[in-house]
């Protein structure tokens, strides 16, 4: 009788192992930068001094950035803050964007100086 407890408790203890190791979500990192959901996707628009920008969202959850030249954030520099915010560094620039159903809001900011300009782009 307690042999049969034991491997009861042992049984159940394995399956409530395996099911926890299941349903855990990976964050082992392999899936960094903007998500799945706006890849693909360009946003135009203009920024707060009048200058022309542009943004594509790559398939691997990194973007470009058209404006006075063209700049590539890596997906590794890019932290999602949730409810389609993120938030991205690439050399002396900062970046913070907010995806909506039609737009994407963009801040940027530069770190020497402590510059921000701002913009809300259009999805094309």
């Amino acid at each position: 009788m307690k042999r049969n407890i034991f491997k009861l408790l042992f049984i159940l203890l394995t399956l409530s192992l395996f099911s926890v190791s299941c349903s855990m979500k990976d964050l082992t990192g392999s899936d960094e930068g903007i998500e799945k959901e706006y890849r693909g996707n360009r946003y135009a628009g203009n920024l707060s001094d009048g200058s022309k920008a542009e943004i594509y969202i790559n398939s691997d959850g990194s973007f470009d950035l058209n404006w006075n030249g063209q700049v590539k954030v890596e997906a590794k520099n890019i932290i999602s803050l949730g409810n389609g915010k993120y938030s991205a560094s690439q050399g002396t620039s900062g970046f913070e964007l907010q995806f909506e159903s039609t737009s994407l809001g963009l801040i940027i900011v530069y770190y020497d100086n402590g510059k921000q300009l701002l913009g809300t782009l259009t999805k094309q």
